[in-house]
């Protein structure tokens, strides 16, 4: 899990929380707002990510500090699931998620063009 900050301004949202199914490589773009909270995130994750996978039994987030809050670790630790930080000395265990936030940005400014703050409308056609 990360995040892509600072975006230009879409319909109200400038953060994009992707995930990816390290089994599957199957990826969720969600679209947020600057400001959002953790309760928001354990929502939009249960609509979004948790009705297609189910429960993952581990997580690998960022060093966020939003995942680094007593809510998630007590969400998930209820449900059964493990976070799994990275380490300051090897702050992306595979690089996957940055390869993919990488392609994701690269996606999105082919399909928008000079009109980049209309990358909501075309967020979903980047899933794969």
């Amino acid at each position: 899990m990360d995040f892509i900050t600072h975006l230009p301004k879409s319909f109200g949202h400038t953060v994009i929380w992707v995930t990816c199914d390290r089994l599957t490589k199957f990826v969720h773009f969600i679209a947020l707002p600057t400001k959002f909270s953790a309760k928001a995130l354990e929502s939009r994750f249960s609509v979004e990510v948790f009705y297609l996978h189910g429960l993952p039994k581990f997580i690998i987030p960022d060093r966020d500090p939003l995942f680094l809050n007593n809510f998630w670790h007590d969400f998930f630790k209820q449900q059964g699931t493990t976070l799994k930080y990275n380490t300051s000395y090897h702050p992306e265990i595979d690089c996957q998620i940055e390869v993919v936030n990488w392609s994701l940005e690269t996606y999105l400014l082919c399909l928008v063009g000079d009109h980049t703050c209309h990358w909501f409308k075309v967020l979903h056609l980047a899933e794969y």
